[in-house]
Protein backbone atom coordinates (compact mmCIF):
# COMPACT_ATOMS: atom_id res chain seq x y z
CA UNK A 1 0.00 0.00 0.00
CA UNK A 2 1.11 3.56 -0.76
CA UNK A 3 0.49 4.75 2.80
CA UNK A 4 2.54 1.89 4.23
CA UNK A 5 5.44 2.90 1.98
CA UNK A 6 5.12 6.50 3.11
CA UNK A 7 5.11 5.47 6.77
CA UNK A 8 8.23 3.34 6.26
CA UNK A 9 9.94 6.26 4.48
CA UNK A 10 9.16 8.47 7.47
CA UNK A 11 10.55 5.82 9.84
CA UNK A 12 13.79 5.82 7.85
CA UNK A 13 13.80 9.63 8.03
CA UNK A 14 13.44 9.49 11.84
CA UNK A 15 16.17 6.87 12.17
CA UNK A 16 18.51 9.09 10.14
CA UNK A 17 17.70 12.01 12.43
CA UNK A 18 18.46 9.91 15.51
CA UNK A 19 21.78 8.85 14.00
CA UNK A 20 22.62 12.51 13.36
CA UNK A 21 21.97 13.35 17.02
CA UNK A 22 24.32 10.70 18.31
CA UNK A 23 27.01 11.26 15.68
CA UNK A 24 27.13 14.95 16.65
CA UNK A 25 27.84 14.18 20.31
CA UNK A 26 31.11 13.16 21.93
CA UNK A 27 31.25 9.38 22.18
CA UNK A 28 31.39 8.93 25.95
CA UNK A 29 29.83 6.13 28.01
CA UNK A 30 26.60 8.05 28.59
CA UNK A 31 26.07 8.56 24.88
CA UNK A 32 26.83 4.89 24.24
CA UNK A 33 24.19 3.81 26.78
CA UNK A 34 21.59 6.27 25.49
CA UNK A 35 22.23 5.17 21.91
CA UNK A 36 21.89 1.50 22.90
CA UNK A 37 18.53 2.22 24.51
CA UNK A 38 17.00 3.86 21.46
CA UNK A 39 18.09 1.49 18.70
CA UNK A 40 15.48 -0.77 17.12
CA UNK A 41 12.31 1.14 17.98
CA UNK A 42 9.21 1.23 15.78
CA UNK A 43 9.07 5.08 15.86
CA UNK A 44 5.25 5.14 15.91
CA UNK A 45 5.05 8.44 17.81
CA UNK A 46 7.28 10.56 15.56
CA UNK A 47 5.65 8.91 12.55
CA UNK A 48 2.29 10.08 13.91
CA UNK A 49 3.74 13.57 14.41
CA UNK A 50 4.94 13.78 10.80
CA UNK A 51 1.75 12.27 9.34
CA UNK A 52 -0.27 14.82 11.32
CA UNK A 53 1.90 17.68 10.08
CA UNK A 54 1.44 16.43 6.53
CA UNK A 55 -2.32 16.21 7.02
CA UNK A 56 -2.33 19.81 8.28
CA UNK A 57 -0.53 21.00 5.15
CA UNK A 58 2.97 21.46 6.58
CA UNK A 59 6.20 20.33 4.94
CA UNK A 60 7.28 18.01 7.71
CA UNK A 61 10.94 17.46 6.81
CA UNK A 62 12.03 20.77 8.35
CA UNK A 63 10.76 19.60 11.75
CA UNK A 64 12.97 16.54 12.10
CA UNK A 65 14.37 17.72 15.45
CA UNK A 66 10.87 17.79 16.98
CA UNK A 67 10.15 14.27 15.75
CA UNK A 68 13.43 13.00 17.17
CA UNK A 69 12.69 14.78 20.46
CA UNK A 70 9.38 12.91 20.76
CA UNK A 71 11.20 9.60 20.25
CA UNK A 72 13.85 10.49 22.84
CA UNK A 73 11.13 11.28 25.39
CA UNK A 74 9.43 7.96 24.67
CA UNK A 75 12.66 6.01 25.07
CA UNK A 76 13.55 7.71 28.33
CA UNK A 77 10.25 6.37 29.64
CA UNK A 78 11.08 2.86 28.42
CA UNK A 79 14.40 2.91 30.30
CA UNK A 80 12.63 3.84 33.54
CA UNK A 81 9.81 1.38 32.86
CA UNK A 82 12.26 -1.55 32.67
CA UNK A 83 14.03 -0.80 35.98
CA UNK A 84 13.86 -3.38 38.79
CA UNK A 85 11.99 -0.91 41.00
CA UNK A 86 9.24 -0.55 38.39
CA UNK A 87 8.58 -3.37 35.87
CA UNK A 88 11.87 -5.27 36.25
CA UNK A 89 12.05 -6.24 32.58
CA UNK A 90 15.16 -8.12 31.51
CA UNK A 91 14.59 -7.73 27.78
CA UNK A 92 13.51 -4.89 25.48
CA UNK A 93 13.38 -5.19 21.68
CA UNK A 94 14.79 -8.74 21.75
CA UNK A 95 17.95 -7.83 23.68
CA UNK A 96 18.89 -6.92 27.23
CA UNK A 97 17.08 -3.89 28.61
CA UNK A 98 19.32 -0.90 29.29
CA UNK A 99 19.66 -1.43 33.04
CA UNK A 100 20.38 -5.14 32.52
CA UNK A 101 23.14 -4.35 30.04
CA UNK A 102 24.77 -1.39 31.83
CA UNK A 103 23.44 -1.35 35.41
CA UNK A 104 20.67 0.60 37.14
CA UNK A 105 22.56 3.82 37.85
CA UNK A 106 23.94 4.30 34.32
CA UNK A 107 20.52 3.43 32.87
CA UNK A 108 18.79 6.10 34.96
CA UNK A 109 21.36 8.68 33.91
CA UNK A 110 20.95 7.69 30.25
CA UNK A 111 17.21 8.22 30.62
CA UNK A 112 17.93 11.67 32.04
CA UNK A 113 20.27 12.36 29.11
CA UNK A 114 17.57 11.46 26.57
CA UNK A 115 14.94 13.60 28.27
CA UNK A 116 17.29 16.54 28.63
CA UNK A 117 18.43 16.30 25.01
CA UNK A 118 14.83 16.17 23.80
CA UNK A 119 14.14 19.59 25.26
CA UNK A 120 17.37 20.89 23.74
CA UNK A 121 16.17 19.78 20.29
CA UNK A 122 12.81 21.47 20.76
CA UNK A 123 14.42 24.70 21.97
CA UNK A 124 16.85 24.71 19.01
CA UNK A 125 14.21 24.05 16.33
CA UNK A 126 14.81 26.43 13.44
CA UNK A 127 12.23 28.35 11.47
CA UNK A 128 9.73 29.02 14.25
CA UNK A 129 9.17 31.94 16.59
CA UNK A 130 10.44 32.05 20.21
CA UNK A 131 6.80 32.08 21.33
CA UNK A 132 6.09 28.86 19.44
CA UNK A 133 9.19 27.23 20.94
CA UNK A 134 7.91 28.08 24.42
CA UNK A 135 4.52 26.59 23.53
CA UNK A 136 6.14 23.39 22.22
CA UNK A 137 8.29 23.04 25.34
CA UNK A 138 5.19 23.50 27.50
CA UNK A 139 3.32 20.79 25.61
CA UNK A 140 6.30 18.42 25.87
CA UNK A 141 6.52 19.03 29.62
CA UNK A 142 2.77 18.58 30.12
CA UNK A 143 2.35 15.29 28.29
CA UNK A 144 5.64 13.84 29.53
CA UNK A 145 4.40 14.59 33.04
CA UNK A 146 1.14 12.78 32.32
CA UNK A 147 3.12 9.76 31.09
CA UNK A 148 5.06 9.74 34.37
CA UNK A 149 1.82 10.07 36.34
CA UNK A 150 0.44 7.00 34.57
CA UNK A 151 3.54 5.01 35.42
CA UNK A 152 3.23 6.02 39.08
CA UNK A 153 -0.46 5.06 39.13
CA UNK A 154 0.40 1.60 37.83
CA UNK A 155 3.33 1.18 40.21
CA UNK A 156 1.22 2.22 43.19
CA UNK A 157 -1.53 -0.27 42.37
CA UNK A 158 0.95 -3.08 41.86
CA UNK A 159 3.00 -2.48 45.01
CA UNK A 160 0.01 -1.92 47.27
CA UNK A 161 -1.85 -4.84 45.71
CA UNK A 162 -5.18 -3.02 45.91
CA UNK A 163 -8.27 -3.98 43.97
CA UNK A 164 -9.17 -1.65 41.15
CA UNK A 165 -11.85 -1.07 38.54
CA UNK A 166 -11.71 -1.03 34.75
CA UNK A 167 -12.05 2.74 34.97
CA UNK A 168 -8.79 2.96 36.95
CA UNK A 169 -6.96 0.73 34.48
CA UNK A 170 -8.31 2.78 31.58
CA UNK A 171 -6.94 5.91 33.28
CA UNK A 172 -3.51 4.30 33.65
CA UNK A 173 -3.43 3.24 29.99
CA UNK A 174 -4.50 6.65 28.77
CA UNK A 175 -1.96 8.45 30.97
CA UNK A 176 0.96 6.07 30.56
CA UNK A 177 0.61 5.21 26.86
CA UNK A 178 -1.85 7.51 25.08
CA UNK A 179 -0.14 10.64 26.47
CA UNK A 180 2.76 10.53 24.00
CA UNK A 181 0.39 9.84 21.11
CA UNK A 182 -1.40 13.02 22.16
CA UNK A 183 1.94 14.84 22.45
CA UNK A 184 2.72 13.86 18.85
CA UNK A 185 -0.44 15.42 17.44
CA UNK A 186 -0.30 18.42 19.81
CA UNK A 187 3.17 19.36 18.57
CA UNK A 188 1.87 19.22 14.99
CA UNK A 189 -1.19 21.24 16.02
CA UNK A 190 0.93 23.98 17.60
CA UNK A 191 3.26 24.21 14.59
CA UNK A 192 0.27 24.37 12.24
CA UNK A 193 -1.59 26.97 14.36
CA UNK A 194 -4.70 24.79 14.48
CA UNK A 195 -8.00 26.12 15.72
CA UNK A 196 -9.22 24.94 19.11
CA UNK A 197 -11.79 22.72 17.37
CA UNK A 198 -9.19 21.04 15.16
CA UNK A 199 -6.89 20.65 18.14
CA UNK A 200 -9.60 18.87 20.15
CA UNK A 201 -10.35 16.52 17.24
CA UNK A 202 -6.67 15.58 17.01
CA UNK A 203 -6.35 15.08 20.77
CA UNK A 204 -9.44 12.83 20.85
CA UNK A 205 -8.16 10.87 17.86
CA UNK A 206 -4.73 10.34 19.47
CA UNK A 207 -6.27 9.37 22.82
CA UNK A 208 -8.41 6.66 21.25
CA UNK A 209 -5.48 5.51 19.10
CA UNK A 210 -3.06 5.39 22.05
CA UNK A 211 -5.53 3.45 24.18
CA UNK A 212 -6.11 0.97 21.36
CA UNK A 213 -2.35 0.64 20.91
CA UNK A 214 -1.85 -0.39 24.55
CA UNK A 215 -4.65 -2.94 24.33
CA UNK A 216 -3.20 -4.33 21.08
CA UNK A 217 0.18 -4.60 22.81
CA UNK A 218 -1.48 -6.48 25.69
CA UNK A 219 -3.02 -8.84 23.16
CA UNK A 220 0.37 -9.36 21.49
CA UNK A 221 2.02 -10.20 24.82
CA UNK A 222 -0.82 -12.59 25.68
CA UNK A 223 -0.53 -14.38 22.34
CA UNK A 224 3.25 -14.66 22.71
CA UNK A 225 3.04 -15.86 26.32
CA UNK A 226 5.46 -13.23 27.64
CA UNK A 227 3.37 -11.81 30.50
CA UNK A 228 5.11 -11.76 33.88
CA UNK A 229 3.33 -12.61 37.14
CA UNK A 230 1.77 -9.50 38.65
CA UNK A 231 1.98 -7.51 35.42
CA UNK A 232 -1.12 -5.63 34.29
CA UNK A 233 -2.53 -7.11 31.10
CA UNK A 234 -6.06 -6.43 29.93
CA UNK A 235 -6.50 -9.85 28.33
CA UNK A 236 -5.51 -11.65 31.54
CA UNK A 237 -7.72 -9.43 33.70
CA UNK A 238 -10.84 -9.22 31.54
CA UNK A 239 -10.55 -11.85 28.83
CA UNK A 240 -9.83 -12.03 25.13
CA UNK A 241 -13.32 -11.16 23.92
CA UNK A 242 -13.65 -8.07 26.13
CA UNK A 243 -10.21 -6.84 25.08
CA UNK A 244 -10.90 -7.28 21.38
CA UNK A 245 -14.23 -5.46 21.69
CA UNK A 246 -12.51 -2.55 23.42
CA UNK A 247 -9.80 -2.44 20.74
CA UNK A 248 -12.47 -2.38 18.03
CA UNK A 249 -14.42 0.32 19.88
CA UNK A 250 -11.41 2.63 20.25
CA UNK A 251 -10.36 2.12 16.63
CA UNK A 252 -13.92 2.95 15.56
CA UNK A 253 -13.97 6.05 17.77
CA UNK A 254 -10.61 7.23 16.41
CA UNK A 255 -11.93 6.85 12.86
CA UNK A 256 -15.24 8.52 13.65
CA UNK A 257 -13.67 11.58 15.20
CA UNK A 258 -11.64 12.13 12.02
CA UNK A 259 -14.92 12.56 10.13
CA UNK A 260 -15.23 15.96 11.84
CA UNK A 261 -11.79 17.14 10.70
CA UNK A 262 -12.11 19.11 7.48
CA UNK A 263 -8.84 17.80 6.06
CA UNK A 264 -7.67 14.93 3.89
CA UNK A 265 -7.38 12.34 6.68
CA UNK A 266 -6.55 9.21 4.69
CA UNK A 267 -3.04 8.92 6.17
CA UNK A 268 -4.26 9.43 9.73
CA UNK A 269 -6.81 6.68 9.15
CA UNK A 270 -4.32 4.30 7.59
CA UNK A 271 -1.79 4.71 10.39
CA UNK A 272 -4.34 3.15 12.75
CA UNK A 273 -4.40 -0.07 10.75
CA UNK A 274 -0.67 0.06 10.09
CA UNK A 275 -0.03 0.10 13.84
CA UNK A 276 -2.51 -2.72 14.42
CA UNK A 277 -0.89 -4.90 11.74
CA UNK A 278 2.64 -4.12 12.88
CA UNK A 279 1.95 -4.84 16.55
CA UNK A 280 0.32 -8.17 15.87
CA UNK A 281 3.04 -9.52 13.57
Amino acid sequence: MQVDKKILRIKKFVDEGINEVFSSEKRDILRVIAEYSIMGGKRFRPILFFITLDTLGKKYRQFLDIGVAIELIHNSGLIYDDLPCIDNDTFRRERFSTYKRFGEGPAILAGNWLLNYAFKLIANQKGISPEMKIHLVQEAQKWTGIMIKGQLEELTLRTQKRSFSKRVLHSIYKNKTASLFVLSVKMASVISSCSSREDKVLVDYATFLGFAFQLIDDLREYNQGVIKEGEFNYVVLYGLETTQKLIDRNIRLSLNVLDTLERQTENLREIIFFIERFCLL
